[in-house]
């Protein structure tokens, strides 16, 4: 196989694939225009802010530093989002591909399946055309574990290039820490303590600027999403294992020829790539566990196992390469593997209810947010759930009652963990205090009845909202509350 060739299958083949199988299962995410609301405020001078708020509401600082970037070019922040979305998956395919060569696997078609099984799984499918940043936390994850097993750590450590990428994959998603905890362990010896100490302290140096001007700007350490989704030790874990459960059944065929080949290579004799294996499937299990004990995630699909895909595939390929059966058996093991996750995904019931119902409502809540632009006041004061679509086309001031955009909630509002994951904060008592001019019920469409959350039942129960507040119908969109001063 000629040197490029790899490149060009990936380029013309492999990611028309997953842009077609992604737009196909497209869904627009409202975490995407939370994004954006930062974004635009700051391009229009108004800083990072949530609608004049000054909240860090947001978990990706460089997710937001590319928006911001290209955003000032005048290209328009929703396609802009989904546009990143695109090239951060091309950068995973090709990331992918360099992994499974640094684990050994040759020729080059070989290298090619793990990308290829990448590009017909569901989950990188639609994250690649969504506009969020798991899928580039994805390429840069593959990517430096890809580094790690080819390069000399010696020579690899003493580099401000890996300590730099490092240091951007940690800003793309905090969860990045772990993973370069991970990576120093698997080096960790005598004589490579100092090197890895090295490194830790670049990495630190590059982090050090942004973490302190996001305290000085903020005003605490910590993105104010971990304090509505973390510290809650295991209570959660019970969501974690079912949201591990029901997206890890998807991925049950490449475990069980996984578990098959283990068994095979043992009645045969023949040594397991350990030392080829071994970071991808640490890395695996403690991500695996992290996810389950952090309970999950409440967005559609497996977004969270995007990251240990190119591992796992790997991992996969590796072991029938070792395993002996041939170029006839890799090939053809690896198409039927491709057919099964995509008609895993494509025929799961849970999927297309959840992808169904971020289509549903975003109609709704664009057209709330551009008849709350159009016909109220700039200075009016809406509370709601709904964190992202409704705020970025209303462009008014707004009370996240979840908490991920309210400093007051996350730090010290309530909490019920029978609710799921990142939807278990609030506080009506103070959305009122705030004396909002409408608020819009609900977590899906807009109701005229509360939804489960804390701040709708306490809102509902008191008798402050029943005596200021009115039910008022708007046409077309659905049934909020408007203060009665406020009509």
């Amino acid at each position: 196989m000629k040197k490029n060739t790899p490149l060009l299958v990936i380029v013309f083949l492999l990611f028309p694939i997953t842009l077609l199988y992604g737009w196909r299962v497209h869904a627009p995410s409202d975490d995407t225009y939370i994004f954006l609301v930062y974004v635009r405020n700051f391009l229009a001078g108004n800083g990072l802010t949530y609608n004049g708020t000054v909240v860090e509401g947001f978990t990706s600082v460089f997710w937001v530093f590319l928006l911001t970037l290209f955003g000032a070019l005048g290209i328009p922040l929703p396609e802009l989002a989904a546009g990143l979305s695109m090239v951060s998956a091309l950068l995973a395919l090709l990331a992918t591909y360099r992994l499974a060569v640094s684990m050994g696997i040759q020729p080059g078609w070989a290298a090619l399946m793990p990308p290829f099984l990448l590009a017909l799984t569901g989950d990188f499918a639609f994250y690649s055309v969504v506009g969020l940043e798991e899928v580039l936390f994805t390429a840069l994850a593959a990517f430096n574990l890809s580094l790690l097993l080819s390069k000399p750590v010696k020579s690899l450590f003493r580099t401000n290039y890996y300590p730099a990428l490092l240091a951007v994959m940690v800003l793309t998603r905090p969860e990045g820490a772990l993973i370069c905890a991970l990576f120093f362990l698997m080096v960790l010896k005598r004589e490579t303590l100092p090197l890895i100490l090295q490194c830790g302290v670049k990495l630190s140096l590059f982090l050090l600027p942004v973490i302190v001007a996001k305290w000085a700007y903020y005003g605490y350490w910590l993105p104010n999403t971990w304090y509505v989704k973390g510290g809650t030790g295991l209570a959660n874990a019970g969501q974690g294992l079912v949201y591990v459960l029901f997206n890890g059944g998807r991925y049950v065929s490449v475990l069980v020829v996984l578990a098959a080949l283990v068994v095979l290579m043992k009645y045969r004799r023949q040594p397991l790539p350990v030392q080829q294996i071994a970071p991808a499937a640490l890395i695996v299990t403690v991500w695996l566990t992290y996810i389950t004990i952090q309970g999950g995630d409440n967005m559609v699909g497996g977004r969270f196992f995007l990251p240990i895909l190119p591992m796992m595939y790997g991992m996969l390929i590796k072991m029938i390469q070792e395993a002996r059966l041939g170029q006839t058996a890799m090939l053809v093991t690896s198409f039927a593997l491709g057919i099964l996750l995509f008609l895993a995904y494509v025929t799961s019931p849970g999927i297309k209810a959840q992808a169904n119902s971020w289509r549903e409502v975003f109609e709704t809540r664009k057209k709330a947010g551009l008849y709350l632009r159009e016909h109220y006041p700039p200075d009016t004061l809406v509370a709601l759930n709904q964190a992202g679509i409704i705020p970025y086309y209303s462009q008014l001031p707004t009370i996240d009652m979840l908490g991920l955009n309210d400093v007051y909630i996350a730090h010290h509002g309530k909490r019920d963990y029978r609710l799921w994951y990142a939807h278990q904060a609030g506080d009506g008592d103070y959305v009122l205090s705030r004396k909002p001019d409408i608020i819009i019920f609900g977590g899906r469409g807009l109701n005229a009845q509360p939804g489960e959350f804390i701040s709708d039942r306490e809102i509902w129960a008191s008798e402050q909202f029943q005596n200021e507040y009115v039910l008022t119908e708007w046409e077309g969109i659905g049934p909020v509350y408007v203060r009665k001063d406020s009509q």
